[in-house]
């Protein structure tokens, strides 16, 4: 309870901090009365505090906050106590749907993808193997008896191989011809280049000129007539630069 000095120097009582705003003023007493007490511990002519609101007058404290539901006022953590709702988004936003689980394997399932395992300790795979030269035969059957071979040592088609056989071969670029030099080499003339004869009688081997516009070459020097031909000769024809290897021999013949 407040109170303050009147006109005439007593103390008179003044609203307190306790009372709400429609609460009014209590009625001053005249000078010099002094204040009664009412029944039931009151003063005379107070006005006490509605009920429910702190009463300075009774001497208990003040509540500090407001009481929870159950004792009849509002929680002031009622947000808290109370589980919130899941489902509760801000407003105005929108929920998208979330997309369908894929299934890891098919098991039988429409719309499943089946479960490759990944192989495991695999080798790597080897690398291809690279040639390094080509064994060219006759136009005739590969089943012709082979007596000797021309090894391509200079010129296009090097490291290549064709067979000599039995009796009498022309050599060209065309592939009419039984030993056919078909490699790139245009300065090799389509028809007869040179010519070689196994004799399987004598067992020796004979090379002759042909009909090209180039001249044939045995050991660097130009074929111009029929010579004998034994192995480790050279013949040049066009670009084209060859070592002969005869298979039959003195020794061995297919007759």
């Amino acid at each position: 309870m407040a109170y303050e000095l009147g006109p005439d120097g007593k103390p008179v009582e003044i609203a307190s901090s306790y009372s709400d705003k429609n609460k009014t003023k209590p009625p001053q007493k005249a000078s010099g009365d002094l204040p009664t007490t009412a029944p039931g511990g009151g003063q005379e002519g107070a006005t006490s505090p509605p009920a429910g609101r702190y009463n300075p007058a009774a001497g208990a404290e003040p509540p500090t906050q407001p009481r929870g539901a159950g004792g009849g006022g509002q929680s002031m953590f009622g947000h808290i106590d109370e589980k919130p709702d899941p489902n509760m988004r801000p407003k105005g936003m929108g929920v998208a749907a979330e997309p369908p689980t894929k299934p890891k394997s098919g098991g039988g399932e429409p719309g499943g993808e089946p479960v490759v395992p990944k192989p495991q300790n695999v080798p790597a795979a080897e690398p291809k193997t690279r040639i390094h030269q080509r064994v060219q035969p006759s136009s005739e059957s590969s089943q012709e008896l082979v007596c000797g071979w021309l090894v391509i040592i200079d010129g296009p088609g090097k490291g290549s191989c064709l067979i000599v056989g039995n009796g009498q071969s022309f050599v060209s670029r065309s592939k009419n011809e039984r030993i056919c030099l078909d490699f790139g080499d245009d300065t090799i003339t389509s028809g007869q280049q040179f010519r070689i004869i196994y004799d399987d009688e004598g067992r020796e081997f004979i090379i002759g000129p042909g009909d090209g516009a180039n001249p044939t070459r045995l050991n660097r020097k130009i074929l111009a007539s029929s010579m004998s031909l034994v192995t480790g000769d050279t013949i040049k024809a066009g670009q084209t630069t060859m070592r002969f290897v005869a298979f039959c021999s003195d020794d061995f013949s297919w007759e």
